[in-house]
Formats: structure tokens, C-alpha cells, sequence
């Protein structure tokens, strides 16, 4: 009762009340019981009065408007439940929850309370302003369940509040995620050089590496499951359920180790190879994925796997640098396969990578003397005002032999018919190549190249001759011109591939083989004098001088050292830093180096190493390529504190994956 009337008797009526009494008790003090004080009293009572009866109508009204009120929202409230068996939340113009049913407080919040909660704690990523009408609905996920997420009208600023409806799609969504996880997925497992590892033990002791072999292959896949065939003694094809992918990246595909492990850790000759292909349509699809995978992964010089799906191709591995084959069966197959291509062209055009050097420009003037002795007339093309083999290029200029052989790209242009051949030596990367628009011109491509294997690769050649275990395209160039008819090297043409072979080689201390050292011996054979490849390697006081300011300021950073050049040089400052990486080499404190060199189209990188680390990865890493211990990537409109950063977040990469 007490709380009733305290309820009722508000502040404004309390005050009018003390107003009316301060103004008797004024009355009374100068009047005393007169008539005036009986007056002023009269008009405060019944002032008073009609107060209190205008404030009780008043509260009996809003009582009962109150109500009504009540029990029109409870009527609304269960007939909205009948009406949409769904879980319904209103949304403020804040963002936060204003109102659910018992639906959604049962299903969904699962009995808490989320009054004036922010909606994006049950929505997440969920942009439910959004959503509409016009828009469609949209899929969050809230404890552990699916729904997909309507929204009451489209979206407006002037609402002031929005009402969702939430359909709970858990299992179909399970469903739908166990569809993808059962979906096929194709593995093709290949050992690198069965054959030289089969040579390279006793008869007896065959039997026992091959079981061992087959052994190693079977436990480290058996825990997969899936169904696993041996098509070959040294090729297994596993389908298994693309769950397992997952765990296959994790552990970092450690069957790679194992099978390293058979004969000698990383300069074994046991090695493997591993290709998937997922995510397609079928198994065919798949197979075919898988395939390319194990293509790849073999060109970039094996012990690796290569994961292929709709979104691209994915690397593990390759610590191994590529085994020598030493069979030339193959080579012979593609040196006629490429005479015969030249011999049905009109004419021919010879290019390597852009800046280019004395590989790429020697392996071209091999395949020029194959074009000639094929009868066939053939240029070079080569951007002089950024190539690093200015001075060979000036040399032969001089000879009458080879004079106006090198032309620029826009002069090949004019050169081109519809019968034209495009031969790309020393790089397989259209956005390496030297010019990109006569690639796109000519529909005729070979390709010959040392380099692993990238993602970028020219797709649509007649002959691709890809050997990432050679030391260099001249290399390969000078064994292919040896099975091609007719073709006889000149003494100048082989000075120029053993300078080429001497470049990245340097000079016959890394990445040679057996068929290295036969690919010398030939050229020596055609006349070639090593001391005339290696006036290319010498350099004056200036330039050497400039060559040990570069050794002088390069920076250690986790066993690698890094030289930065800044400031736009000539062509022979770039080839003395890069000959300064190579010095660097020579202290036993750096695995690996690299160069960071500002250019006029931006910045370049240059990478080496003794094997110990793969700088191609690293170079993978920021979008370039190359070789096991010899690697770069080009970048336009980046300055040098950029790629820094990048190379040393790259090398933490690397060191990260190679623990």
C-alpha cells in the first residue's frame, strides 16, 4: 500500500503540495486566522484536490493503455510463433539484439541471454546488414551449428529495427563438408633414378633395395588408406580420399626423408618423387592433375612433391638437387625431334631471359649453328642496352660470320612469318623471357632450358627439353648438337658455349657431372680454348675494386649474406656484384648469398649457394625462380628496403620449413 501511494504521489504533486503550504504559513504569519489566511486556504485545498484527481484519471489510463498493450504483443508474440516456426531475432539500429522468440532463445542461444549483445557475436564474418530481399541470405555459423541468416525486407537507414530469421543447415552442411573430404584424390609416386640406383649395387642385393624400396613407399602411405597400384618397378599410383591431404602437408611429406635415407641422406641417388592432383571432377580429372604434379615436381629436379588443384600448384621437398641422369637416349630423341622441327621452318628466331648472360647467349649461338647447318637462316635477339653479355655479344659482332646474327626484338618482329620458329634457351618462364610479344606471335616454340621447373612454365611448346640435373643450357645445347645431323660446331661457337658452361659452373667448382665434364671435352674437341672463354671472366682494377666494396658492406642474416647495390649501374657493375655473391661463397660463415641490385625498371635479386640451401625455393618464395644454387627474381616499381624486408621474411620461411 505504502509503495502504491509513493508511486502515485510523484515529485511535481510533493512540490505543488509544499507550495501550497509555504504560502498559508505565510498568510498565517502576517494575518493570523483573518480572512485572507481562511481564503489563500480554501484555494490551496481544493487547487489541491483537483490535482490528485487528475493525476489518479491520468494513472488509471496509462494502466490501462499499458495493458492492452501487453496483451496485444503477447498475441503478436504467439502468433508469430505459429505463424514462422523459426528462430526470429530483432535487431536495433545499434547492432545490438533487442528481441527473440523462444525459438531462437532454445535453439540457437541455447536458453542465454543475449539482450542487447551485439548481433555480430552470434553472425561472425556474417555482413547481416546486408542481407534482403533483393540480396539473399547468408550462411554464419554459432556454437558449433550452421544457419543460413533472412533478412525481414531489404536493407535501410531509416529502419530503426530489423527482424532475421534463422534456418538451422547443420546437417546439410556436415553432409556437404563429409562430400568434400570423401572426394577422390589421385597420387602418382615415382622413384627419381631407379635405374642409376639399381646400377649402382650388386646383382644379389637388387632384390633386397627394391623390396625395401616398395616397403618404404607402403608405410609411409598405408596410414592414408585408399587403394595403391604398382604400375611399374619404380612407379606407384595411390587414390585416397582427399581428407587426408590435410595430414599429408603437416607432416611435411616425410616419406621424401625416408626414401633419402635408403642410401646416403641428401646426395643419395634414392630419391622420389611425389605428385596429387585433387579437387577435380572425377577421378579422371584428378589422375590428370596428379600427372601434371609429378611433371612438375620432376622438373624442378625431384625429391619434392607437387600438389595440383583448380587453384594452382603447391611444393614440398626438394632438398636434393637434381640426380644426373646418365643415359643420353632421351637426349638423342629430342635432338631429332628438334632438327626436325627447324628443318619445316621458314626461318628461325633464337632468344633467352631478359639480362641476359653468357649462358644464355652461348647455348643461342649453339642452336644458331644448328639452324644454319639445317639450312635454315636464324637470328638472336637480345635487348643490348640491358643484357650482361655485352662484350661477347660485341666480340662476335666482329666476326664476319656472325655479323648482324644479333638483332633487337622490335627488328625479329619485322622478321616473322606465320612459319616462324621461336627457339627460348636458358628459360622456360613467359615473364622471364626477352620478349614476351614475339613469344606471343610465334606459334611455333621450342624450349631448352636447365632451370627447375616453375609454375609459369611455356605450356604450348612443339619440344620442351627441360634437364634441371645440367649445369647450365649450354650444357644440353652442346649434347643435342652432337645427335643432330649435320650440324658440326665452329671453334667460336664452341668458345661460346664453354664460356656459358664456365659461368654457372663457376668455372667447374659447382652443379658439374659426368656429362658436364663430356660436354667440355667435346667443345675442346671442336677447337674451343678455354683461356679465350675466360677473357669474358676478367676485370680491371676499378671494377674489382668495386667488386669487394659489394663483399666489404654485406650483411650476415642467419648464415646468408646479403649485398644490396643502390643507385643505377652499368652492365659491368652488375656482373662484378654478382661476381661479389660468388666470393662470398668462399667464407665459411655463409650457405647461401644474395644481391639486392637496384635497376632502372625497378629491383633485381640474385641468388647463390654450395647446395647447402635451395635458393630457388627462396627465390619461389618472392615470385622468381631458377636453380638449386642459383636463382633471381625481377620486381617492377619496388624499391630496395622492400625487397629486403621480403628476402628476409622469405629465408625465416625457409628456415622454418627446413628445421
Amino acid at each position: 500500500m505504502k509503495n502504491k501511494l509513493f508511486r502515485f504521489l510523484n515529485t511535481d504533486l510533493l512540490f505543488q503540495i509544499a507550495v501550497f503550504a509555504a504560502i498559508c504559513v505565510v498568510c498565517y504569519v502576517f494575518n493570523g486566522f483573518g480572512t485572507q489566511f481562511i481564503v489563500v486556504l480554501s484555494i490551496a485545498l481544493f487547487g489541491l484536490l483537483v490535482q490528485i484527481l487528475r493525476k489518479w484519471v491520468v494513472s488509471r489510463n496509462v494502466v490501462s493503455k499499458l495493458k492492452s498493450l501487453a496483451r496485444a504483443l503477447e498475441t503478436a508474440e504467439s502468433g508469430s510463433d505459429s505463424m514462422f516456426p523459426m528462430p526470429i531475432v530483432i535487431v536495433g539500429k545499434t547492432g545490438n539484439v533487442a528481441w527473440y522468440n523462444d525459438l531462437f532463445f532454445n535453439n540457437v542461444l541455447g536458453g542465454a541471454d543475449a539482450i542487447d549483445m551485439p548481433f555480430s557475436n552470434i553472425t561472425g564474418s556474417l555482413d547481416y546488414r546486408s542481407l534482403g530481399i533483393d540480396t539473399g541470405a547468408g550462411e554464419c555459423s554459432f556454437e558449433g551449428r550452421y544457419y543460413m541468416v533472412y533478412a525481414a525486407g531489404n536493407n535501410s537507414r531509416s529502419e530503426k529495427m530489423r527482424a532475421y530469421y534463422f534456418s538451422d543447415i547443420t546437417e546439410l552442411k556436415e553432409t556437404a563438408i563429409e562430400y568434400e573430404l570423401s572426394r577422390p584424390a589421385v597420387a602418382h609416386i615415382s622413384f627419381d633414378s631407379y635405374n642409376e640406383l639399381m646400377k649402382s649395387v650388386k646383382d644379389s642385393e637388387k632384390t633386397i633395395l627394391a623390396g625395401r624400396m616398395e616397403l618404404i613407399v607402403h608405410e609411409g602411405l598405408e596410414k592414408f588408406g585408399g587403394a595403391m597400384l604398382k604400375t611399374a618397378p619404380d612407379h606407384y599410383v595411390l587414390v585416397f580420399e582427399q581428407r587426408h591431404i590435410p595430414e599429408m602437408k603437416e607432416s611435411k611429406f616425410d616419406l621424401l626423408d625416408k626414401t633419402r635415407e635408403l642410401s646416403g641422406g641428401e646426395n643419395s641417388l634414392s630419391t622420389i618423387s611425389i605428385g596429387i592432383g585433387y579437387g577435380g571432377d572425377g577421378f579422371a580429372a584428378c589422375d590428370e592433375m596428379a600427372v601434371e604434379a609429378l611433371d612438375m615436381a620432376l622438373g624442378r629436379g625431384g625429391d619434392q612433391a607437387a600438389l595440383r588443384n583448380a587453384d594452382g600448384f603447391e611444393f614440398y621437398g626438394g632438398k636434393s638437387r637434381g640426380v644426373e641422369k646418365l643415359t643420353k637416349v632421351k637426349t638423342r630423341l629430342i635432338a631429332t625431334e628438334i632438327q626436325s622441327v627447324i628443318a619445316g621452318a621458314d626461318n628461325c628466331l633464337i632468344m633467352g631471359h631478359k639480362l641476359s648472360d653468357y649462358d644464355a647467349i652461348g647455348s643461342a649461338i649453339g642452336m644458331y649453328r644448328a639452324c644454319i647447318n639445317t639450312g635454315r637462316q636464324a637470328h638472336i635477339v637480345v635487348d643490348r642496352s640491358s643484357t650482361l653479355a655485352g662484350d661477347m655479344i660485341d666480340a662476335y659482332d666482329e666476326k664476319s660470320e656472325y655479323r648482324h646474327v644479333f638483332v633487337s626484338p622490335d627488328k625479329a618482329m619485322d622478321m616473322m612469318t606465320h612459319n616462324t620458329l621461336l627457339i627460348v634457351v636458358d628459360v622456360h618462364l613467359i615473364e622471364q623471357l626477352e620478349s614476351k610479344r614475339i613469344y606471343e606471335e610465334c606459334e611455333k616454340v621450342v624450349v631448352i632450358d636447365h632451370h627447375r621447373k616453375g609454375v609459369d612454365y611455356i605450356d604450348r611448346a612443339a619440344v620442351f627439353c627441360h634437364e634441371p640435373f645440367a649445369s647450365s643450357a649450354s650444357e644440353i645445347v652442346t649434347e643435342l648438337t652432337q645427335y643432330m645431323n649435320s650440324v658440326q660446331l665452329t671453334k667460336t661457337d664452341a668458345e661460346a658455349l664453354l664460356t656459358g658452361i664456365m659461368l654457372d659452373t663457376k668455372k667447374f667448382s659447382v652443379r658439374t657431372g659426368v656429362r658436364t665434364f663430356d660436354a667440355a671435352a667435346y667443345l675442346k674437341k671442336c677447337g674451343a680454348d678455354s683461356s679465350e672463354a675466360q677473357k669474358y671472366f676478367a676485370k680491371d682494377m676499378r671494377e674489382y675494386r668495386f667488386m669487394y666494396e659489394v663483399i666489404s658492406n654485406a650483411k650476415d642474416y642467419k648464415g646468408c649474406a646479403i649485398a644490396v647495390c643502390k643507385g643505377k649501374r652499368n652492365a659491368d657493375n652488375k656482373i662484378m656484384a654478382i661476381q661479389a655473391i660468388d666470393e662470398l661463397l668462399n667464407f665459411n660463415e655463409f650457405r647461401a648469398s644474395f644481391l639486392v641490385y637496384e635497376e632502372s625498371y625497378g629491383v633485381s635479386v640474385s641468388a647463390r649457394s654450395m647446395g647447402a640451401i635451395n635458393v630457388q625455393v627462396i627465390m619461389e618464395k618472392l615470385g622468381g625462380g631458377g636453380h638449386h644454387t642459383m636463382a633471381g627474381a625481377q620486381f617492377e616499381n619496388a624499391t630496395v628496403e622492400e625487397i629486403c624486408d621480403r628476402l628476409y621474411h622469405a629465408i625465416d620461411e625457409y628456415m622454418k620449413e627446413n628445421k
